[in-house]
């Protein structure tokens, strides 16, 4: 008789995407405040949430995008006298919505420095 194989590891649901998605509401708040936090505090709310949960493969993943998002908007805020801030708390809303039903979200135009 042979023993079965041992679980596998922690593997992320996933849609074919190769998006990791939420594993409990803890994951998905996480998301929601990287987005949702950087229409108040800039790049610090996803940069705290990625720094704090190394142990969530989907706050991870959102909070980089989130964080790669900000830098691209604190760039563009200059030469634009600040209209690109306005996209990008547009856009920080939609993404925290979309987080909130368990969805990742991808910015539609998004300077990826963090992967």
């Amino acid at each position: 008789m042979t023993t079965p194989p041992p679980p596998p590891e922690y593997m992320p649901p996933s849609s074919g995407d190769g998006l990791a998605r939420p594993m409990n509401d803890d994951d998905r708040t996480m998301g929601m405040i990287a987005h949702g936090g950087s229409v108040i505090a800039g790049f610090w709310a996803p940069l705290l949430i990625m720094l704090i949960k190394k142990d969530s493969l989907f706050a991870q993943q959102e909070s980089k995008e989130a964080l790669n998002f900000s830098i691209l908007i604190f760039i563009l805020a200059i030469p634009t006298c600040g209209i690109a801030l306005l996209v990008g708390w547009v856009f920080y809303i939609m993404a925290t919505i979309k987080v909130s039903s368990g969805e990742p979200y991808r910015y539609p135009f998004n300077w990826r420095i963090l992967k």
